[in-house]
């Protein structure tokens, strides 16, 4: 099934007839032309108002641009208010958003509007995109709606993974029309005849019915879903679900005849200006809200602006390099201020000493103290990065960064040990790749700066600052920073290596270099496929420990057993195999329960 999803509101995931039906009835009431029942007015909700008004009440294009401005007049006061959620939809996009889905909002009503709706509903947060048509009348169309969401999230050449829910025709060929497939919905305001007329390739009569977005590795529905759009058959959600046993997201997966019940409560009129059968928690009373929602809602529109500009600075190819590249120039500065704190300490403590000036000699001390220096360096230099990688989590959960949600926190204990024993594994194979190719003999200064800065060092300074601080950090720089904010507008592929690449320059000599970008990119394939930054954090610590406490005498077999170097390389790589596999590899099914 499709990893990003966009959803119309009126009719798919709100019930607007109402609000926008009275709306209607007012700006055709300017115009002298009454119309009492609203039912006959429902055929507004969803298309684009100007071409409505021209097309179903005869009216000139100016003068449709007229009934748009009066039909504002209520709506902007009253009309947005008589409203509600569809019953079961914040479950569905609970459930979407915990399968890991990329959710968006594709509609041909003002973008100022449709954020407004979806922030006094709570489930703004849910959207990693939210798009509109603009007041001024540009982006009307579903076509031009639904291009403005995938430029938003950079996916112009990766239409495929791209599904548009919506309850009309022409949302069906707005998608159509933009490359992508559509579910259509019949809850709302459309007819199962008129979406599959206009090609939806499934109609789901009920909310519960989308449970079926929800099933990203289930590999029966997906090869389903490929073989109906090859075909171009029209199949029906439920009968499909009933088939392959599909939950919808209900605790047993047994909906019963709640899916009908639920169309029959749907509201289709208002009586004493509440909608029929609306939860109290859900339905909009016709009063805008009191003045803490007004605050709150001038702050959301503040904080949506402000990352509105950022989105949009970001989208500058100049400004996308510097934003992956000063994390690394900051951590470089953060260092050299360190060195620069340390010199100072050791020259000020020879002057209360009364000790002669020694350069060299205050040189050797701050070599001698070097993993002081990164353990400072790594603490500064990791809190830092933790605030910028904070902040760019929240803007990805706003919707306003990249094309994948933040991160996740939670992994199951599998995980962790995959990623240890992967880390380990693969660096000692790095390294036994190096001793072969000779280029420690080659270059020689690495091993040399290593001596002299590990020699007789404590065992807890060498575990705190190599095998643990340094790792969080560097981890937060390359992958959670640099790697991500290339991810955000290139190829995955692409973002771990040039992110490697850089991880490998930052080291400085060749034998390091060589070394991080061949870890470099095991660790981001790490943070990538498993979708938290603390895998990679796992599996570099597990690399640097291993490093100081472990290579040494595998070394030792390298050099005094040469035959044993195919046996040993082919051990490691079998060792990789299995958490290589469950990382890369595994399609794991979820359970029924799940």
């Amino acid at each position: 099934m499709s990893q990003i999803i966009l959803f119309d509101l009126d009719g798919t995931l709100t019930e607007s007839g109402e609000g926008i039906t009275k709306c209607v009835q007012y700006a055709l009431s300017r115009f002298g032309i009454q119309e009492p029942d609203l039912e006959k007015l429902r055929c507004f909700v969803g298309p684009p108002l100007l071409e409505s008004f021209m097309e179903y009440a005869g009216l000139s294009r100016e003068d449709a641009e007229k009934a748009v401005e009066y039909y504002r007049e209520r709506y902007n006061t009253t009309g947005i208010y008589e409203n509600r959620l569809y019953p079961k939809i914040r479950e569905l996009l609970e459930l979407l958003k915990v399968n890991d889905k990329i959710l968006g909002v594709a509609s041909s009503k003002p973008e100022v509007y449709v954020r407004k709706i979806l922030e006094y509903f709570k489930v703004d947060g849910y959207f990693q995109v939210i798009v509109g048509s603009e007041l001024d009348g540009r982006r009307t169309g579903k076509a031009e709606v639904i291009e403005e969401a995938l430029r938003r999230l950079d996916l112009n050449w990766q239409r495929d993974s791209v599904l548009m829910v919506g309850d009309r025709e022409h949302d069906v060929k707005g998608a159509r029309e933009c490359g992508l497939q559509c579910i259509g919905v019949t809850y709302g305001y459309g007819t199962r005849e008129e979406l599959e007329t206009a090609g939806a390739v499934y109609v789901a009569e009920s909310v519960e019915d989308l449970g079926i977005l929800a099933s990203p590795n289930d590999e029966e529905t997906t090869e389903h879903v490929e073989s109906v759009r090859a075909s171009g058959k029209k199949r029906h959600v439920r009968r499909h679900r009933r088939r392959h046993g599909v939950d919808s997201g209900t605790e047993n997966g047994d909906r019963g005849a709640a899916g009908t019940d639920e169309q029959k409560e749907k509201a289709t009129l208002v009586k004493d200006g509440q909608p029929v059968g609306a939860k109290k928690e859900e339905a909009l009373t016709e009063n805008p809200p009191e003045n803490g929602g007004a605050k709150d809602g001038r702050a959301a529109e503040k904080n949506r602006e402000t990352a509105e500009g950022a989105r949009m600075a970001a989208a500058h190819p100049v400004f996308r390099i510097w934003r992956a590249i000063y994390p690394v120039l900051l951590h470089y500065v953060i260092s050299i201020l360190v060195v620069c704190g340390m010199v100072a300490f050791f020259l000020l403590a020879d002057k209360m000493a009364a000790r002669p000036e020694d350069p060299q000699g205050t040189a050797r001390l701050v070599q001698e103290n070097n993993l002081y220096q990164i353990l400072i360096t790594s603490v500064i230099g990791g809190v830092v990065m933790f605030l910028l990688y904070r902040k760019d989590q929240l803007a990805r959960k706003a919707g306003f960064l990249g094309r994948r949600g933040p991160d996740r926190i939670w992994a199951p204990p599998v995980m962790w040990i995959s990623v240890i024993v992967l880390g380990i594994a693969g660096s000692q194979f790095f390294n036994d790749v190096i001793w072969l190719t000779r280029l420690r003999e080659i270059f020689p200064g690495y091993d040399q700066a290593a001596a002299s800065a590990m020699e007789g060092q404590p065992v807890w300074l060498l575990m705190a600052s190599v095998g643990i601080l340094a790792p969080i950090a560097e981890e937060l720089v390359f992958r959670g920073l640099v790697y991500r904010r290339l991810q955000d507008w290139m190829a995955p592929w692409m973002a771990i290596l040039l992110s490697s690449l850089i991880f490998g320059l930052y080291h400085g000599n060749v034998v390091q270099f060589v070394y991080a970008a061949l870890t470099g990119s095991l660790f981001a394939l790490m943070y990538y496929r498993t979708g938290t930054l603390g895998a990679a954090m796992a599996g570099h610590a597990a690399a640097n420990l291993w490093s100081l406490f472990g290579s040494g005498w595998m070394q030792g077999i390298l050099e005094n057993h040469p035959r044993l170097v195919p046996v040993k390389l082919l051990a490691e790589i079998l060792l990789a195999v299995i958490p290589a596999y469950w990382i890369f590899a595994s399609r794991r099914k979820k359970s029924e329960k799940q």
